[in-house]
């Protein structure tokens, strides 16, 4: 069944909305814990969360923007191919 699953078909089972840099996002975790104001330098001077979790996906129609991320991210790759179509690597 994932083998034949379209880009917008994946965009609606997990519910992922456009994003300004990164194609489409959905949020799935935002911790409750948090980094007090002034614990961190600016632009998270502020305070923020001490972690979160999302999906992201990229198409040729909405690409990733070239953007600056100031955190650190680990990224886990799932399926898909450049031509559109969601596939399993082999």
């Amino acid at each position: 069944m994932i083998d034949n699953l379209t880009a917008d078909e994946v965009r609606r089972l997990l519910n992922l909305q456009p994003h300004a840099t990164c194609g489409f996002v959905r949020v799935t975790f935002i911790s409750e814990k948090r980094v007090a104001p002034g614990g961190l330098p600016p632009p998270f001077a502020e305070g923020r969360p001490v972690g979160s979790a999302l999906y992201f996906m990229v198409t040729p129609d909405r690409p990733v923007r070239l953007h600056r991320i100031r955190n650190d991210q680990l990224y886990h790759y799932y399926i898909g191919d450049a031509g559109g179509k969601i596939s399993r690597r082999r």
